[in-house]
């Protein structure tokens, strides 16, 4: 036998063993007694451990019952566990996640002592939906396809009042267009004619569709249905941009749609540039590469916009500053990031002279992104209106 032990310190009892399997009861008095009683149930220990007063619950309920009883020796009450407090985990005793994601399941069991059934529950914590979501008997959460926010997962036990709780909360990601067969989202679209998308990712809550108009372009009588089908009008023109959000994630994603048979190109310029800091190091013969900051197009707004700073740890000597001359443009600088072409002409501006502290020097470039626009928004010269 194994006994939980449970310090009580009441004025009439010290502490409490018990061992379920054996239904043994051992109470230790506050004069050092030791007394056991067997064919104690569970429920009968559930109500001593929570009354208020141990020696009232004893005399006037306990022991009226006659559950048969003996004195002990001090050392006899054997081998003693030291209960762990009532609570959820994993079904492998690990920490429950406490994010989760729809349509998957978590097998959980409860740890410390209950001396008889857990009772498992499920309910929608503030702000959020239960939808299909359930918990079996035995403790599987089954998270479903429409649950939202956050859920509170209760483990109650049958005998004592016990109960433990978690809450979860629904794992939002990123969503992805995609053709309606899975492949890559279609970018052109001809007038008086359908596209149908659908969306990967998950999204605690709606997904909702939306169709705007690229700057110089028109939806006209295009629409989006909640079903990802794209319409796009006899009157659209240039490009159009199918979004999809889930507000409840703050999330959503845009795509591109080129009407094909409607609109033209025109150019817009923005300006990158790379600005090198240079500071000495040692004997100063050499430099560090610190970082450098680019201006790029936004694929969004389409606009000029600060992109980002690369922290680089390169080293060079000042003998190579000519090489610096073939530097190139960044990584995928010189592909479509939306509707039209993206060009990058390299137009150096720095001073190859012996480094020295405190020297900067930076490259320009001039980036040229063209847009495809209702003819309308493109002038003589080519150039966007």
């Amino acid at each position: 036998m194994a006994f939980d032990r449970y310090p009580v310190g009441s004025s009439c009892l010290d502490v409490v063993y018990y061992d379920a399997d054996s239904q043994i009861l051992v109470l230790t008095f506050d004069q050092g007694q030791v007394y056991e009683y067997s064919g104690v149930p569970p429920e009968e220990v559930c109500g001593l451990l929570e009354a208020i007063s141990k020696g009232i619950y004893f005399n006037f309920d306990l022991r009226p019952d006659g559950y048969p009883y003996s004195r002990l020796p001090d050392s006899d009450i054997g081998e003693i566990n030291e209960p762990e407090e009532f609570s959820i985990v994993n079904e492998d005793g690990s920490q429950p996640l406490l994010l989760v994601e729809q349509e998957t399941q978590y097998d959980y069991k409860t740890k410390g002592p209950c001396y008889s059934g857990v009772e498992w529950s499920i309910e929608a914590g503030a702000g959020g939906e239960l939808g299909d979501s359930s918990i079996s008997a035995d403790g599987i959460l089954s998270v479903g396809s429409t649950a939202c926010g956050d859920l509170v997962v209760s483990a109650a036990c049958t005998t004592c009042s016990q109960l433990a709780t978690i809450t979860v909360s629904i794992l939002c990601t990123d969503l992805f267009i995609f053709d309606a067969d899975g492949s890559e989202a279609t970018d052109t679209i001809l007038t008086a004619s359908s596209l149908s998308f659908k969306v990967e990712g998950s999204c605690c809550g709606e997904i909702v569709w939306s169709l705007s108009a690229a700057d110089g372009s028109s939806i006209g009588s295009s629409t989006i249905s909640q079903a990802g089908v794209l319409y796009a009008g006899p009157d659209a023109c240039g490009t159009l941009i199918v979004t999809v959000s889930c507000d409840s994630c703050a999330t959503s994603q845009e795509h591109f749609v080129r009407v094909s048979d409607a609109g033209v190109l025109c150019g817009v310029s923005c300006c990158m540039e790379y600005t090198l800091w240079l500071y000495a190091i040692g004997s100063g013969t050499q430099n560090q590469w610190v970082g450098d900051k680019y201006y790029t197009m936004h694929t969004s707004t389409r606009q000029c916009v600060y992109e980002n700073e690369i922290e680089h740890s390169w080293w060079w000597n000042a003998t190579l500053c000519a090489a610096q001359n073939n530097y190139s443009a960044p990584d995928g600088c010189d592909k479509d990031t939306g509707p039209g072409a993206t060009h990058w002409d390299e137009v150096p501006h720095h001073d190859c002279v012996s480094p020295h502290h405190g020297q900067d020097w930076g490259v320009k470039y001039n980036v040229i992104v063209q847009k495809w626009v209702c003819p309308a928004h493109r002038n003589a010269n080519g150039a966007c209106v």
